[in-house]
């Protein structure tokens, strides 16, 4: 009876912690739903209206049961959020950086993945595109450490789009084909034909045309069946591009309007602004150049002088194609002189990157020490609180092992108990009979050789006294 209950108390102790576990992972999924529902509700309510941190948390944690450090994480996650949607990136960086330094005392490695690409994208908001890249490439190195292979193809589809808008078509295809082999399994998912489309964009560029034809043939399959907007926009700007640097304007045409329809639809102005430049091209190729003209116009309207240098260029060479084509050819010569300063501009912005890249790598060997030592100390504390932990869960284990090895022990002696009792039993049963066999054959014994001694004697007194026998006969 003692083992049983013994037993029992292992099976509640076990299922005890299970159940703890299992309700704080509900707990936290339906509070991470109401923090979701709330940041909607916040953009809907108070989007491009200035609210300070306070207001903000506290609408993002109407609704919330259970306040954990997750919830606090994914509170702050979106704070930072409502922050870039608003256009303050100072603010936004300044939680996103807080956030990604607490990670890191936490002994999170590099910081929280989700804050990493979050900083990314600021940075490329800002047209700090190296930062950008940077941070994307530290989240992808977090999803790489845990295995977590289609969430780093995505981080590697943000690297690939920042090199698209610095024109740095090599890179960008790199990252391309990493995404593409990922995503080439889960034809399914949104990153399948999002991740193939920029690969044969960047192809087109690279001239590569004869491998992006074979792609472009594989992706058209999977185009009219997907649900993935941006992968039908980038799949039919790529069809596009090809038949455009084959000189197959007229066909390049009508995949150009169906992917600036659905661009236009969608509000996704950046590749509004590609296919207008793209249509602008065509029809200059076509020496349309009214319509090239009209494409150009509105695709001027949706850039942003300061964003997207590799398209600046473009878009002002296609603009002063079309005013020379008319016969304005100052028009023409302004946006063309404009158009080369660009080019210019950016050249020497690409040669002060690889400078500046040589200055950082020298400066940071002389301040190397000093991070190496901070990073000791970090990996001193973490390497303390791991053992901590470890021996934690190794004495909860050693308490189970021992409570389980005393039951099964106490099992054991009991068996044993019974059977040296049954065996005990068994033996002095054994041995009162034994006993008792014995005592009847020596009083049988005894009885036999006395009493035939007896008759001896009497039959022999009785032979020998015929007087005796007389006498007796008479009486």
């Amino acid at each position: 009876m003692k083992y049983k209950t013994a037993i029992s108390l292992l099976v509640f102790f076990w299922m005890n912690i299970a159940t703890t576990f299992a309700q704080d992972a509900i707990l936290f999924s339906n509070d991470s739903i109401r923090i979701v529902e709330s940041y909607e509700n916040l953009i809907e309510d108070y989007s491009k209206k200035i609210l300070n941190a306070d207001v903000i948390k506290d609408i993002l944690y109407f609704g919330v049961g259970h306040k954990t450090a997750l919830t606090d994480d994914l509170v702050a996650y979106y704070t930072a959020l409502y922050y870039l949607h608003n256009n303050e990136v100072g603010k936004a960086l300044s939680v996103v950086n807080k956030s990604i330094d607490e990670s890191i005392l936490s002994g999170d490695g590099d910081g929280d993945a989700k804050f990493l690409i979050l900083k990314g994208d600021i940075h490329k908001s800002r047209n700090e595109f190296e930062k950008s890249i940077k941070a994307y490439l530290n989240a992808a190195s977090r999803f790489q450490a845990k295995n977590e292979k289609l969430k780093e193809a995505d981080v590697y589809r943000k690297v690939l789009s920042v090199y698209l808008l610095l024109g740095n078509y090599q890179q960008a295809y790199k990252y391309s084909k990493w995404a593409f082999n990922e995503y080439m399994m889960y034809p399914e998912l949104d990153g399948h034909l999002g991740s193939l489309s920029t690969m044969i964009i960047c192809e087109n560029h690279l001239n590569l045309l004869d491998s992006a034809k074979v792609h472009i043939e594989y992706g058209m399959s999977f185009e009219p069946i997907t649900s993935y907007t941006e992968g039908k926009i980038l799949m039919n700007y790529a069809k596009s591009q090809w038949e455009y640097m084959n000189g197959n304007y007229h066909r390049a045409q009508p995949f150009a309007i169906i992917s600036l329809k659905l661009a236009e639809s969608h509000g996704r102005e950046d590749l509004v602004v590609m296919n207008s430049i793209l249509l602008m091209n065509i029809h200059n190729k076509l020496h349309e150049y009214n319509i090239a003209l009209n494409f150009g116009s509105d695709a001027l309207k949706h850039l942003e002088n300061d964003v997207k240098s590799s398209m600046n260029y473009g878009l002002y060479d296609g603009l002063a194609i079309s005013y020379a084509g008319l016969g304005d050819f100052k028009k023409a010569y302004v946006l063309k002189d404009y158009s080369d300063s660009l080019k210019v501009l950016d050249r020497k912005l690409r040669d002060k990157r690889s400078m500046d890249s040589l200055l950082v790598q020298f400066q940071t060997l002389s301040s190397e020490n000093k991070i190496l030592g901070q990073e000791a100390i970090i990996a001193n504390q973490n390497h303390l609180l791991e053992k901590r932990r470890n021996f934690l869960m190794m004495g909860v284990f050693a308490l189970s092992l021992l409570i389980l090895f005393m039951v099964v022990i106490f099992i054991l002696n009991n068996q044993r108990i019974k059977y040296i009792k049954k065996r005990q039993e068994a033996a002095l049963i054994y041995a009162i009979n034994d006993s008792e066999e014995s005592e009847r054959n020596k009083l049988a014994s005894v009885l036999h050789d006395g009493l035939a001694a007896e008759l001896t004697a009497l039959k022999w007194n009785w032979n020998k006294t015929p007087l005796l026998r007389k006498e007796l006969s008479l009486c």
